[in-house]
Protein backbone atom coordinates (compact mmCIF):
# COMPACT_ATOMS: atom_id res chain seq x y z
CA UNK A 1 0.00 0.00 0.00
CA UNK A 2 1.46 3.30 -0.93
CA UNK A 3 2.03 6.11 1.85
CA UNK A 4 -1.03 8.67 1.92
CA UNK A 5 -0.63 12.43 2.62
CA UNK A 6 -4.00 13.46 4.72
CA UNK A 7 -5.05 16.63 4.01
CA UNK A 8 -3.25 19.88 5.28
CA UNK A 9 -4.98 22.01 7.47
CA UNK A 10 -3.22 25.44 8.28
CA UNK A 11 -3.91 27.15 11.19
CA UNK A 12 -3.55 30.86 11.70
CA UNK A 13 -2.50 32.31 14.81
CA UNK A 14 -4.57 35.51 16.12
CA UNK A 15 -2.77 38.72 15.46
CA UNK A 16 -2.05 41.27 12.80
CA UNK A 17 0.66 39.38 11.53
CA UNK A 18 -1.06 35.70 11.46
CA UNK A 19 1.30 33.15 10.12
CA UNK A 20 -0.05 29.69 9.03
CA UNK A 21 0.63 27.15 11.21
CA UNK A 22 1.37 23.70 8.97
CA UNK A 23 2.22 20.31 10.86
CA UNK A 24 2.36 17.66 8.05
CA UNK A 25 1.30 14.08 9.01
CA UNK A 26 1.70 11.14 6.98
CA UNK A 27 0.31 7.88 7.19
CA UNK A 28 2.36 4.61 6.21
CA UNK A 29 1.73 0.57 6.06
CA UNK A 30 4.24 -1.68 7.32
CA UNK A 31 4.62 -5.25 7.67
CA UNK A 32 3.73 -4.80 10.92
CA UNK A 33 1.27 -2.53 11.22
CA UNK A 34 1.18 1.10 10.29
CA UNK A 35 3.60 3.82 10.98
CA UNK A 36 2.34 7.79 11.75
CA UNK A 37 4.27 10.40 10.95
CA UNK A 38 3.83 13.48 12.75
CA UNK A 39 6.22 16.73 12.43
CA UNK A 40 5.42 19.69 14.75
CA UNK A 41 7.75 22.84 14.61
CA UNK A 42 8.42 25.19 16.65
CA UNK A 43 8.00 28.36 14.36
CA UNK A 44 10.06 32.00 15.30
CA UNK A 45 8.21 33.93 17.41
CA UNK A 46 6.86 31.10 19.84
CA UNK A 47 7.51 30.66 23.28
CA UNK A 48 9.19 27.25 24.78
CA UNK A 49 6.79 27.08 26.94
CA UNK A 50 3.89 26.93 24.06
CA UNK A 51 5.78 24.23 22.19
CA UNK A 52 6.38 22.03 25.13
CA UNK A 53 2.40 22.51 26.04
CA UNK A 54 2.07 21.86 22.34
CA UNK A 55 3.69 18.29 22.59
CA UNK A 56 2.24 17.38 25.81
CA UNK A 57 -1.04 17.59 24.01
CA UNK A 58 0.51 16.22 20.73
CA UNK A 59 1.12 12.78 23.21
CA UNK A 60 -1.90 12.73 24.70
CA UNK A 61 -4.08 12.94 21.07
CA UNK A 62 -1.57 10.05 19.78
CA UNK A 63 -2.05 7.81 23.46
CA UNK A 64 -5.56 8.00 23.11
CA UNK A 65 -4.94 6.98 19.54
CA UNK A 66 -3.12 4.18 19.92
CA UNK A 67 -5.54 2.63 23.10
CA UNK A 68 -8.52 3.00 20.28
CA UNK A 69 -6.77 1.27 17.99
CA UNK A 70 -5.52 -1.49 19.69
CA UNK A 71 -8.98 -2.50 20.83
Amino acid sequence: MPAVSLPTRAISRSGAAAIPIINPMRVVDNEAGTLLSYTCLQYPGMPDEKFESTIEWIIIDFLTLKSVLEI
